[in-house]
This record gives C-alpha cells, sequence and structure tokens, in this order.
C-alpha cells in the first residue's frame, strides 16, 4: 500500500462489483517504501462498513518479516465467508 485507498470513490463500497476481501501489506526489499497506519486504518474502516474481509499481510520494510503483521498487539487475518 503505496497511498490511501478509498472504496467508496472506486464504486466498491457495495452493489455491483462489491469487494468481499481486501489485502493490504507494506511494500518489502531493498528501496521499500513506507506504509502510514492511517491508511490501514482507513480501509480496514471501509471494510468493516462494508462486510468485507480485511487481511493485514505486513508492515512491510527491508524483508517480508521486517515489520511484523501485528495491528494493536494481534494478527488481523480476516477470510471471506464462503457461501
Amino acid at each position: 500500500m503505496l497511498g490511501p485507498i478509498r472504496l467508496a470513490e472506486h464504486g466498491l463500497h457495495g452493489g455491483p462489483g462489491q469487494l468481499d476481501w481486501v489485502i493490504v501489506g507494506g511494500e518489502s526489499g531493498h528501496g521499500s517504501r513506507p506504509i502510514k497506519r492511517k491508511w490501514i486504518d482507513g480501509l480496514r474502516h471501509e471494510c468493516e462498513t462494508a462486510g468485507a474481509a480485511f487481511f493485514f499481510k505486513q508492515w512491510g520494510g527491508a524483508s517480508s518479516t521486517a515489520g511484523g503483521c501485528d495491528l494493536d498487539g494481534a494478527q488481523v487475518k480476516e477470510w471471506p465467508c464462503v457461501a
């Protein structure tokens, strides 16, 4: 995630084309750019409102495990419901 994403601005917040699952993570590897907590929180809130599963993959950093994957001391790894 390299910037804020607003589902409603792209018509993905309910109705046809609604998302079931959003996977979020920061870049990893040499030259990775930082992810901002407010981007994550905003998208997570939109997912909750829209009923979409929210999966936080990683904070990112020099390696895929550099920043870990905890949000507020816990992993947030939701999966969409299968009907």
